[in-house]
């Protein structure tokens, strides 16, 4: 979930990243994967419609680290991902289906066409060399408006592109000493930039920026470091007017401006409503987005839509949150459907059987739960299932989807999307 922070992009459940789609190319989601996980020879170099079958190599990463030992299942024959989080098959056919293994979730995205297919794991396990270092940063902030100021925020991070790394953001209005963690993989030292930013607040939102700073950090692993900042540019704001358009039965609403920080996000809370909106952005060298995120009590316990939209370069800011799908069906039947999915977006059901997570990706509006029992995995299904289905777009297929949670990892902020949920 996004944090009213500055920190870590987490797209909401994107599980392996990508919702992928299409229509695959059995009526029956288990023919193409019932027999996944009993090995076997390579499939033919020609299907049975006549199309050619070519070779596909992808790859796992995990906040851009690859993620070995993975299983990756296409039509029965199996695959493990390497140190790399590379993996291959040698003929697979123009379209298919494709099985993750990971950490006990189960993944199969429907209908895929690439060659290259790149898949983002968002499973945390604390075992996982994810976040294998760590670094204590802390110091005090000063300049500005003064800080602390009356009426004012100020909010410090860092942030480091190459090894990826996490920090927690931390706001404060009535004191200058600042504490926060960064995490990272890869190599125990990783260079950075610790930056601060300071505003106004009125009425819950920023009215000035009053001082920004950022400087270059270099961390080691298990660092205790004390680093003090003063804020000494006043970086000046723009205000941008836009127009906030809901779904029926919106509740409780969360809004940020972002700021982008490759690859992370930084996040300034914001209190608008339906309607017309006025904020300010200040003028600093980073792309600005707008996140909006409304609950949809009417659409289960967990429904609800986002969208995240660029600042605008002329013209106002012009923010509709799509309506969730409706969840269909009926008690003791492998069969789950929706209805009302928005336009140009791929769905993902996923379900909670027993102490495994399944999800499955596609562009059909209902699916059905195929047989995973070979994995430990029981089909039961009653009236107290847990399931749901989310979508994100734009995308029409696959491929398409591929390209923009690839480009929601790297430049969030660059980035229009929406995301919707229903369910648990």
């Amino acid at each position: 979930m996004r944090g009213i922070g500055i920190g870590v992009v987490t797209v909401l459940p994107l599980l392996f990243g990508v919702a992928c789609g299409g229509t695959s190319k059995a009526d029956d989601p288990n023919e193409s994967i019932g027999n996944a996980g009993q090995g076997g020879e390579a499939p033919v170099a020609e299907t049975e419609s006549g199309d050619s079958a070519t070779p596909i190599a992808g790859s796992i990463d995990r906040s851009g680290y690859p993620v070995a030992g993975v299983t990756v299942v296409v039509d029965g024959v199996e695959a493990v991902t390497d140190e790399k989080g590379a993996f291959s098959f040698d003929s697979v056919a123009k379209e298919y289906d494709l099985l993750v293994l990971d950490h006990g979730s189960i993944h199969i995205y429907q209908g895929l066409t690439t060659r290259s297919p790149r898949l983002a794991s968002q499973h945390n396990a604390d075992s996982s060399t994810e976040n294998e270092h760590g670094a204590l940063i802390s110091g005090a902030l000063s300049g500005g408006a003064g800080v602390p100021a009356p009426d004012h925020r100020a909010v410090v991070a860092f942030t480091a592109s190459s090894p990826y790394s996490t920090s927690s953001a931390v706001f404060f209005d009535d004191s200058s000493a600042y504490s926060l963690i960064t995490r990272w993989s890869g190599a125990a030292q990783v260079t950075g930039e610790l930056f601060g930013l300071q505003w106004a607040v009125a009425d819950g939102n920023p009215s000035e920026f009053t001082g920004f700073v950022r400087k270059t950090l270099t961390l080691d692993d298990d660092d205790n470091q004390q680093t003090d900042l003063v804020l000494t540019t006043d970086p000046g704001e723009t205000r941008i007017d836009g127009k906030l358009t809901l779904p029926s039965g919106a509740g409780e609403i969360t809004a940020m401006l972002e700021l982008a920080l490759a690859p992370t996000v930084g996040a300034v809370p914001l209190v608008i409503h339906e309607g017309e909106f006025s904020v300010v952005a200040p003028d600093i060298d980073m792309q600005a987005s707008l996140f909006v995120n409304a609950r949809l009590g009417t659409k289960g316990e967990a429904g609800y839509s986002s969208a995240s939209v660029p600042r605008p370069k002329t013209g106002a800011w012009q923010v509709t949150l799509p309506d969730a799908p409706t969840l269909v069906h009926e008690d003791g039947s492998s069969t789950f459907a929706w209805t009302g999915m928005p336009a140009h977006s791929v769905a993902s059901a996923y379900f909670r059987l027993g102490e495994s997570w399944v999800t499955i990706s596609t562009t059909r509006s209902s699916i059905r739960l195929p047989d995973l029992s070979k994995y430990g995995v029981s089909n039961a299904t009653d009236a107290s299932t847990e399931w749901g289905v989310f979508g994100l777009g734009p995308a029409n297929n696959t491929d398409e989807l591929l390209e923009l949670n690839a480009a929601m990892n790297s430049k969030p902020a660059d980035v229009a999307y929406w995301q919707v949920r229903s369910g648990y």
